[in-house]
């Protein structure tokens, strides 16, 4: 599940390997990159893992942006699991 915070900057939020894997693969097609960092994909461990376990982006993000993107994710997952049972 992907998310765009305030600054524009794009977040990826995944679980386990098979997600890793595939925000590599999107970084390195350019889907999830930073044109003025291209080299690198940043990986952080999230605080609520309840909710994903990582956090990817194409841009360093600040310990703000890490809780805006964990708390955008959780609304988004929310959002999505009340559309599937209603």
């Amino acid at each position: 599940m992907q998310i765009t915070l305030k600054n524009g900057k794009n977040v990826r939020g995944v679980n386990g390997g098979r997600g890793l894997e595939r925000a590599v693969f999107d970084f390195n097609s350019g889907e999830l990159g930073d044109p003025q960092d291209p080299l690198h994909l940043h990986v952080y461990l999230s605080g609520r893992a309840e909710i994903f376990a990582f956090l990817c982006s194409g841009s360093p993000l600040s310990v703000d942006e890490q809780l805006e993107a964990e708390d955008a994710l959780a609304a988004r997952k929310t959002q999505e699991e009340y559309k599937r049972s209603a």
